[in-house]
């Protein structure tokens, strides 16, 4: 799908577009491509691509707080590369510069500590594993590139701290609640044979194979839960973000607190936050 998007730069070259438009609209349509990846890791062709792909990403946008004019040059740039493989997407058609946003979703403490209840009864081979990367993302902001390169080294059983290092340049130390850290705790002694045997940089978490978690596999797991456990928005590390932010707001901790906790959050993601009125501490937080 990757050679499609360079033959349509490619093309554009020869339509003597500038260098600036090439690395637009190659910009664009990498995100749209790393989306479906994310979230229909099926649809391996462009030709697998429909509009209800489309409109889902749109949302994604929309989530992430685009504007409705990044949306429209999206739109665009989307449609003139199906046109350029022949393709027809009617949705695009739908999609003007007016098109409103949507209000945030923040996922309560009561329903992340419903999910993890829920992994923590079932008698699921991989729920124990499941458990620990829901409590490592809501408490402590990581983005999935983070959690899925974590190794054994980097977390210390004993202090409940984990290392985690964003882009390879910004590195924090951030300490589990002892709920949480039980869960990690839990997953690795129940995941492992001989301890000893293994490396401080071998993969933390791991998939069925000993393979090291991928991106794509963190948002298949956590959709997997959320529907479940009924959570009717699509279960996503944005909003367990969201939503942890959203409740440490809540709570009275200040946003600089927050930043040195869960790493800094862009303030899009906080348009649109519930008034302060809940103050249940989620169960990996006590």
């Amino acid at each position: 799908m990757q050679a499609k998007i360079e033959a349509f730069l490619g093309h554009l070259v020869a339509e003597g577009r500038s260098s600036n438009t090439q690395t637009a609209y190659g910009a664009d349509l990498r995100g749209f491509y790393s989306f479906l990846q994310a979230t229909e890791p099926q649809v391996d062709s462009w030709q697998s691509v429909t509009g209800l792909h489309l409109v889902a990403y749109v949302a994604r946008l929309q989530e992430q707080g685009s504007r409705p004019a990044t949306l429209s040059r999206k739109a665009v740039v989307l449609g003139r590369f199906f046109d350029f493989l022949g393709k027809e997407l009617p949705p695009l058609e739908s999609l003007p510069a007016s098109t409103p946003m949507q209000p945030p979703v923040f996922l309560s403490p009561e329903k992340v500590d419903a999910l993890l209840a829920q992994m923590a009864a079932s008698t699921a081979s991989t729920a124990r594993r499941d458990r620990a990367l829901l409590a490592l993302l809501w408490e402590t902001g990581a983005q999935v590139s983070e959690v899925v390169g974590l190794n054994w080294g980097d977390f210390d059983s004993s202090t409940a701290g984990v290392v985690l290092d964003r882009d390879g340049s910004r590195q924090r130390t951030a300490t589990l609640s002892p709920a949480a850290a039980d869960a990690m705790r839990g997953y690795l002694s129940a995941d492992i044979s001989g301890t000893a045997s293994l490396s401080r940089q071998k993969p933390l978490l791991r998939n069925q194979r000993g393979r090291r978690l991928t991106r794509q596999g963190v948002w298949l797991i956590l959709r997997g839960w959320g529907t479940k456990a009924g959570i009717t928005e699509p279960l996503t590390p944005r909003l367990l973000l969201r939503g942890r932010t959203a409740h440490l707001l809540q709570t009275g901790i200040d946003q600089q607190a927050i930043d040195n906790r869960v790493g800094v959050v862009h303030p899009l993601l906080l348009d649109g936050l519930p008034p302060a009125a809940d103050t249940t501490v989620p169960s990996t937080s006590r």
